[in-house]
């Protein structure tokens, strides 16, 4: 087990029933959980082994420590797609778990709850790490341009993901930049973009969510457009 970890699962009853043995096969392949004694799966030093080897064993965690934050998070810092495995209400709700998940993958926003997937907090983080996570994000965010905005800047094929309005307002803009002489693609129009909403507002302001159309109210080019 100490070579391959899975072997734990050709191993006699007595040598699975030995904790030094679970050990070194979930400190080798932390997914060996799976095919060790219950006892083995309660034990917190065996779990915190096999998360840190890979998180995505919470799967195989026994259910009162799947329902422990200190688990899961320690479970979603090594593998963002851990967060799937947490309880359903207590901690996919948890805004500090799934913040963690996002920092390290924006698309592991899919397996947060509905009400994370509203916060404008996490969502932003989800993006900004991954801008294809828009596609996650609540229809209210999908509407807000700034917020669309910093998922384009990221990875310029996320605009597929926005409001269509909005998409459509931005692909024209877009065109507009390039027709001024502006080279790039759409997701250095999307950076300037933002830089120039930063200037006017202050670098510390974070106005609240405004719908698409409200918000493309708001500069001179979008004035020209409607």
């Amino acid at each position: 087990v100490k070579q391959n970890g899975r072997a734990l699962q050709h191993a006699s009853e007595k040598l699975r029933e030995d904790r030094e043995v679970a050990m070194a096969a979930v400190e080798q392949n932390g997914m060996a959980l799976v095919y060790a004694k219950i006892k083995h799966q309660e034990n917190e030093d065996i779990v915190t082994a096999a998360l840190d080897q890979n998180g995505m064993a919470l799967q195989f965690v026994s259910e009162k420590l799947r329902n422990d934050e200190f688990f899961v998070m320690a479970a979603v810092k090594q593998n963002s797609r851990a967060l799937q495995f947490a309880p359903p209400k207590e901690l996919r709700e948890d805004k500090e778990v799934a913040m963690a998940a996002v920092k390290q993958n924006g698309r592991a926003l899919q397996h947060a709850s509905e009400k994370l997937r509203e916060d404008k907090e996490v969502a932003m983080a989800a993006v900004k790490q991954n801008g294809m996570a828009l596609q996650f994000a609540s229809k209210k965010l999908r509407e807000e341009r700034g917020f669309v905005l910093a998922a384009v800047k990221q990875n310029g094929d996320a605009l597929v993901y926005a409001d269509k309005d909005l998409e459509i307002a931005i692909k024209s803009e877009f065109e507009q930049w390039q027709q001024k002489g502006n080279s790039g693609g759409i997701s250095q129009f999307a950076t300037e973009e933002q830089e120039k909403r930063q200037t006017r507002e202050g670098p510390s302001s974070d106005p609240n969510p405004n719908s698409a159309a409200a918000v493309r109210g708001e500069s001179a080019v979008q004035c020209c457009i409607q």
